[in-house]
C-alpha cells in the first residue's frame, strides 16, 4: 500500500517526477528540464502566494470589455471567440521556474505543459523603497499590460485580428487578449535588496498567443464563434463542465485502479 500512495503522490506532484525534458521544444531545452523539475524558490527571494481568483477575474474582466466592444480604442469592435480563461496548475508551475531563479527578469523560451506545449508569457517587475509586500502589488501588472493599447489603433488592430504581426511594446496587450488562450498560471517572488522590496511577476498562458500570422480574434457578436462545449457568460465563451489539470486526472485514475486491486 505505501508504495501505491508514494506513486499517487509522485503524479500529483509532477514537477519532480515528470519527464519535462521530453516537452523540450525547438528553441530550447525546456526551463524546467533544465532545472531537473525542481523549481523551488532560491534565496534571497521568497515566492508569494497569489489569489488565483483575482488574476482571474482581473485578466477575464479585461477580456469581456474588448470582446463586448467597450474598449473606446476599438471603436465598437466586437469578439466571437473569445476565451474565458482558467486557472492551469502545470503552467503556474513553470512560471515559478522562471521566477523562482532569483535572477533579472527575462523570458524563458521553452515553458509549455502537457496540455499546453506552446505557452504564452507575460513578465512584471516593480521595485519600492522600503518594508512593502509584493502581494499588495500585482493587481497593477494586469491593467499595465492591457494599457499596452495605448500605442495602437483601430486599423492595426483590426489588421492583427487576422493575421498578427508583432508591434514593438504591445505583445503583453496582445496577448492577455488573444481569444483562443484559454488558461493561465502565475508565480511570483519578493526579494528585500539594500532598503528596497523587488517584485516579480511571471504569468504563462495556453495555448500562446502572439503567434506570427495567427489569428488573433475572430470579429463578429460576442459569443457567436463559441467552440463546441463552451458556454457564453458575459461575452466569454468558457468552460461547460468543471476543469481538472490532466495530471491530476492521472492521479485520480490510477487511485481508482489502486483502490479495485486492493
Amino acid at each position: 500500500m505505501r508504495i501505491y500512495i508514494s506513486v499517487v503522490f509522485c503524479i500529483i506532484n509532477s514537477g519532480y517526477c515528470m519527464d519535462w525534458c521530453a516537452l523540450n521544444c525547438n528553441r530550447g531545452e525546456h526551463i524546467a528540464c533544465t532545472l531537473k523539475g525542481d523549481c523551488s524558490v532560491t534565496e534571497p527571494c521568497t515566492f508569494m502566494t497569489l489569489n488565483k481568483e483575482k488574476i482571474l477575474k482581473s485578466h477575464n474582466a479585461l477580456r469581456a470589455k474588448f470582446a463586448n466592444g467597450k474598449e473606446p480604442k476599438t471603436s465598437g469592435l466586437t469578439v466571437a471567440n473569445m476565451r474565458s480563461l482558467r486557472w492551469d496548475g502545470d503552467l503556474a508551475f513553470t512560471a515559478s521556474c522562471n521566477v523562482g531563479r532569483c535572477l533579472l527578469m527575462e523570458h524563458d523560451f521553452c515553458r509549455g505543459s502537457p496540455e499546453y506545449p506552446a505557452a504564452g508569457q507575460n513578465l512584471w517587475q516593480v521595485q519600492f523603497a522600503g518594508e512593502g509586500d509584493c502581494g499588495s502589488k500585482y493587481a497593477e501588472a494586469t491593467r499595465l499590460w492591457y494599457d499596452e493599447i495605448s500605442l495602437l489603433n483601430k486599423d492595426q488592430i483590426k489588421e492583427m485580428a487576422s493575421a498578427y504581426q508583432a508591434i514593438q511594446g504591445t505583445g503583453h496587450f496582445t496577448q492577455i487578449i488573444w481569444a483562443e488562450t484559454e488558461a493561465i498560471g502565475c508565480a511570483m517572488t519578493q526579494k528585500k535588496e539594500e532598503g528596497n522590496t523587488i517584485c516579480n511577476l511571471a504569468c504563462n498562458y495556453g495555448p500562446a498567443g502572439n503567434v506570427d500570422t495567427g489569428e488573433m480574434l475572430a470579429e463578429g457578436a460576442p459569443c457567436s464563434m463559441c467552440p463546441e462545449g463552451t458556454r457564453c457568460g458575459d461575452g466569454l465563451c468558457g468552460s461547460a463542465v468543471k476543469y481538472y489539470p490532466i495530471l491530476t486526472i492521472y492521479a485520480m485514475v490510477l487511485f481508482l485502479i489502486i483502490l479495485n486491486v486492493l
